[in-house]
């Protein structure tokens, strides 16, 4: 095992922060507790990489306690706000957990979130799981006997009251990037929405590949929502804020508007501003200083995001220009699939007396139920891919195709379900609460609103009963942390 540089323990911080002798203090407390691991349960069950980084964000953790950055305590008073606990799966007795210390369920809750995002693996991990307790008291120890001695870290909080990130939307860019893709709280998140993000072919683009790096990062840090508890960027910053009493730059955090990478047709252009317009007829007055260079002469199409930032809207990123004639096929394309999507959603619902899920035991029973409700003679072969399924659950949601998904009619209690079978159900429904069906979140919202997932659970050395209760008392917290991109 390496040591743990300051390189390493600067990567959780903004580039911007000068490196204090704090710094080196929490380099020599996080090599403690990675030196702590070689006695732990778990220490020849992870890789190394999966240990560096959850030594690092409980030191990082252990820092913003005692410097009162409050990151941590934007995350569990917004916890506590909506689900009545500051945090969870863990039991929490007022007057025992103290939210300007450290507390041993945080680590704890620290430890499992790193390991369940950052495993190469798939498997659900116990939140309770024994080598995570153990290692989580023996970072507790360590971390208590350094509290009383650990030196503040004020460089940070006076960074950022004393830039302009406020004020200028390139240098708000600067503080959203760190926060949303490498702060401590989030960064594990964001790293990964990132990376599939960025997994394209760009010939189809008129500019570098770094280019359209920048455009994707830029887009998803104001419209991807991140965290443990799936929000946008804004609302975590904007909570974070208040914590530290910065409560006018909040408030304008709060008033931030953006707009996904979306195509956009030139209207025409003065000395400040690009008048621009996206294939909804929506239109918008782009700074023109936010493109960073002027836009090609014999050009009048462009992707980008935008942002709403002051009262002004600026391009988020790179504007991609395009050749001629996107934006009138993209918007008859938007035109005639909004209206077949109208159309064959009101026929769908008509056939299920307006309920927005139906189950059929095999691709012949769905193709017979399609036949009739678009009153056609035979269902069209797109069906064929479910050829052998059973258990088919159908799913209608406004302005969207119907969602088609085999197995898993027999997780989902429902009066109209005849396939719901609890035996699967205890087996297989964590997979329909945390994603692993192609479940849009409208669609897992709809079943936890209406408790048909009541068999999800995990697997618990405590018994049948307690891995019951882990997932049902939380589920919509997993639902959350598990749909990241898809909530």
């Amino acid at each position: 095992m390496k040591n743990i540089t300051l390189a390493d323990w600067k990567s959780f911080h903004p580039d911007i922060v000068e490196t204090e002798s704090s710094d080196y203090y929490y380099v020599k407390v996080a090599n403690k507790l990675y030196d702590s691991w070689k006695f732990s349960l778990m220490y020849r069950e992870l890789p190394n990489y999966l240990r560096l980084l959850i030594t690092l964000q409980v030191t990082a953790y252990f820092e913003d306690i005692i410097s009162g950055f409050c990151l941590w305590q934007s995350f569990t008073k917004n916890h506590k706000k909506r689900y009545g606990s500051y945090l969870p799966f863990y039991t929490i007795r007022e007057g025992e957990y103290y939210t300007d210390e450290i507390n041993l369920q945080d680590i704890n809750f620290l430890i499992w979130s790193v390991m369940q995002r950052d495993m190469i693996d798939e498997r659900i991990i116990n939140p309770e799981n024994p080598g995570i307790q153990d290692l989580a008291i023996r970072f507790y120890e360590i971390l208590d006997n350094e509290f009383e001695k650990a030196p503040i870290n004020t460089a940070f909080l006076d960074c950022i009251r004393k830039e302009d990130y406020f004020t200028d939307f390139f240098k708000f860019k600067e503080l959203a990037d760190w926060f949303y893709m490498d702060s401590y709280l989030l960064t594990n998140d964001s790293a990964s929405i990132y990376e599939q993000q960025t997994d394209f072919d760009n010939e189809d683009y008129n500019c570098s590949r770094s280019q359209l790096l920048y455009a994707i990062r830029s887009n998803l840090i104001f419209n991807f929502k991140t965290g443990p508890l799936a929000l946008p960027m804004k609302e975590w910053l904007s909570n974070w804020l208040e914590e530290i009493g910065m409560t006018e730059e909040a408030a304008v955090v709060k008033e931030i508007e953006s707009v996904s990478n979306s195509l956009f047709q030139l209207i025409s252009t003065d000395d400040t501003y690009l008048h621009i317009k996206d294939t909804k007829e929506n239109t918008y007055k782009v700074l023109r200083s936010s493109l960073g260079e002027e836009h090609p002469k014999n050009r009048s199409e462009l992707i980008a995001s935008l942002v709403k930032f002051d009262n002004e809207w600026h391009v988020n990123g790179a504007a991609i220009w395009l050749s001629k004639g996107k934006y009138a096929e993209e918007k008859e394309n938007e035109a005639s699939l909004k209206e077949d999507f109208n159309i064959a959603n009101e026929k769908l619902l008509k056939a299920t007396n307006n309920y927005p899920l139906a189950y059929f035991k095999d691709e012949a029973e769905l193709n017979q139920w399609l036949s009739k409700a678009f009153e056609i003679n035979q269902a069209s072969n797109n069906t064929s891919e479910l050829k052998g399924k059973e258990g088919i659950v159908t799913f209608i949601e406004s302005g969207k195709s119907l969602a088609v998904m085999p197995e898993l009619a027999f997780l989902i209690k429902d009066e109209r379900n005849p396939y719901y079978d609890q035996k699967k159900a205890k087996d297989q429904a964590i997979s329909a609460l945390i994603g692993n069906y192609p479940c849009s979140a409208k669609m897992v919202k709809f079943l936890l609103e209406n408790n048909m997932l009541p068999d999800a659970m995990i697997n618990s050395l405590q018994g049948e009963k307690r891995g019951l209760e882990l997932v049902q008392n939380n589920k919509e917290f997993m639902a959350r942390f598990f749909m990241l991109e898809r909530w």
